[in-house]
């Protein structure tokens, strides 16, 4: 074929070999053609070979028994596992679409078609937690699109089987990757590690499509395990302010810290996510603000306490302040009373007094009528009245 590469010391008896799709600390990927079945496919292979470390061949291991497990038309299929001169490799569907991470490459999407992709991711897993398989890696970068933008989920090789111990989960190993791993396999608590983690990564990738960054992410990979681990995500609508409320919500439930409080299960995301899309009410509810208060004061409990103190302190003194007032407004309408009735009573005597001088210039009006009446009188110029007259 015009379009075949020859690659030296990597050829593979039966495939065509036209191209390196991806190279890893483990293992590379190579575009291939299928001699005996004409077909394109991603070959997938181990570098060292032979020298391979017993990890390196059980994660190799695990992902071909797992992906053979499976089958969906999200999760890429495989065709083949073999062997090579001590190099086994995987004979899978190719999807030449590109990743999502290259898709998204920082740059927020649109809500609903965010929304449509989890949705069809969800479902895809929740067939493999049926299959009592656990991802444990899933982030955008293992989530290749066919050339229709179909997704297909790879790269199992940290897969878990719920039924067994896989031998990959060791305490005090951190395996995945930071920015999209649940708190408790940040904090490899293998105990409670279940198909919870792999709802909390879907939330995280929907997180990234949203506002075109993942919900964790420092210089260091230490610094960001401790950020999922005790850190809240900040609200997408924080980034971008137009996201609806309810793909939000949707969203950080699936970020929770606590198992309990995330999704059931991948089908319950995907049918909340169905409800959004089809404008009904979703189930999930907003944390309210006492609620994410509690939880804060749970990850520090010491700041939490001198933060305690200094509000009873605070309170104390409000209200001390607030009796303290109360007790001088109250002195002060007793005095407010007081002056009323005073003031009453000033208006009262005012009142009295004007009344009395009234009664006065009566009184002595009727007096002087009188004597004017009196001495007018015929009968006091009568003869031998005089006496009469000095009485008066």
């Amino acid at each position: 074929a015009p379009d075949k590469v020859v690659l030296e010391g990597d050829a593979i008896p039966g495939y065509d070999l036209l191209g390196e799709l991806g190279r890893g600390g483990m293992g590379v990927v190579y575009k291939a053609r299928d001699q005996k079945l004409k077909r394109i496919v991603a070959l997938k292979m181990i570098l060292s070979g032979s020298h391979a470390s017993e990890e390196d061949m059980l994660r190799f291991q695990t992902e071909a028994e797992a992906v053979a497990r499976l089958q969906h038309p999200n999760i890429v299929q495989i065709f083949e596992v073999a062997e090579h001169e001590g190099r086994p490799y995987i004979a899978l569907e190719i999807a030449d679409g590109g990743s999502l991470d290259q898709k998204v490459a920082g740059t927020p999407q649109n809500a609903t078609e965010s929304a449509e992709l989890i949705e069809t991711l969800a479902r895809a897993m929740q067939q493999a937690h049926d299959s009592e398989i656990i991802h444990r890696d899933l982030k955008p970068a293992n989530i290749l699109l066919t050339a229709e933008g179909e997704p297909r989920i790879t790269d199992f090789g940290l897969a878990k089987r719920m039924d067994e111990d896989s031998g990959q989960t060791k305490s005090g190993a951190v395996l995945g990757t930071p920015s999209y791993m649940a708190p408790e396999q940040a904090a490899s608590t293998s105990d409670t590690l279940g198909p919870a983690a792999d709802t909390y990564a879907l939330g995280a990738i929907l997180y990234y499509m949203l506002t075109g960054r993942p919900p964790f992410q420092a210089e260091t990979q230490i610094d960001t395990i401790m950020q999922v681990i005790g850190e809240e995500p900040l609200a997408p609508r924080k980034l971008i302010s137009s996201l609806p409320v309810d793909l939000e919500t949707i969203c950080l439930k699936c970020l929770e810290k606590d198992i309990h409080r995330r999704y059931e299960s991948a089908e319950a995301l995907a049918e909340d996510l169905r409800r959004f899309l089809a404008n009904e009410p979703i189930l999930a509810r907003p944390v309210s603000v006492i609620t994410r208060s509690v939880k804060w004061a749970k990850r520090r409990p010491a700041v939490a306490g001198m933060i305690g103190i200094s509000a009873a302190a605070l309170v104390a003194l409000v209200t001390g302040g607030l009796w303290y007032n109360a007790q001088l407004q109250d002195s002060l309408a007793v005095a407010e009373n007081r002056r009323k009735e005073a003031q009453e009573q000033r208006e009262l005597a005012e009142e009295q007094k004007t009344v009395a001088e009234k009664n006065f210039e009566l009184a002595r009006e009727a007096v002087d009528k009188y004597m004017t009446d009196v001495s007018q009188s015929e009968l006091l110029n009568a003869p031998n009245m005089g006496d009469l007259r000095r009485k008066l």
